[in-house]
This record gives structure tokens, C-alpha cells and sequence, in this order.
């Protein structure tokens, strides 16, 4: 699967998150490996880089991407999910 295509995907969908999950994305750890590839578990897989709301984020996999589950965000997480779904495979 083309790495830039499904960064494209996601990037599309933050957009229309609710504002507290994006609030909780924007306030999630940095990914230490992705600016120094020693400074965390070298057994992690690395985090992502992408825009939300026109701003670039470097975000640990494990602390920005577990949205609290609620009546207000699961459809934007079923969203998500659905698209990668017909997307293909995950990664």
C-alpha cells in the first residue's frame, strides 16, 4: 500500500474530527523517534507525521491515535475505520 496515499486519507478525515478528539490529538506526546530515532524503545515502529487543521504534528502511534470512545466521536472513528477498510489491508 503507498504510504503518502493512506497519510492523504488520514490527514483528509482529522479535518473533520470532533474538536475534543482533536484536542487530544494535538496534546498527545510527540514521537520521540521520529526526531531522534534513539531516544525511545527501538522495538517501536515510529509514530506519524501529519497536518490537522493546517499544522504538521509528529505524534507517538500509541498516545495521540486511542480517541475516547462517546456518542460524539464514534462516527468520525467508524469513519476512519471504514475508509481504511475499503482502503485495503492496514499496514
Amino acid at each position: 500500500m503507498d504510504t503518502r496515499n493512506k497519510e492523504k486519507r488520514i490527514t483528509e478525515k482529522f479535518d473533520t474530527l470532533p474538536e475534543k478528539v482533536k484536542k487530544e490529538i494535538k496534546k498527545a506526546s510527540v514521537c520521540k523517534r521520529l526526531i531522534n530515532p534513539d531516544d525511545c524503545n527501538p522495538k517501536c515502529i515510529m509514530g506519524f507525521t501529519f497536518l490537522l487543521d493546517g499544522e504538521p504534528y509528529q505524534k507517538c502511534r500509541y498516545m495521540a491515535f486511542q480517541p475516547a470512545l462517546s456518542e460524539e466521536n464514534n462516527p468520525s472513528i467508524k469513519q476512519i475505520l471504514e475508509k481504511e477498510l475499503q482502503a485495503g489491508k492496514f499496514d
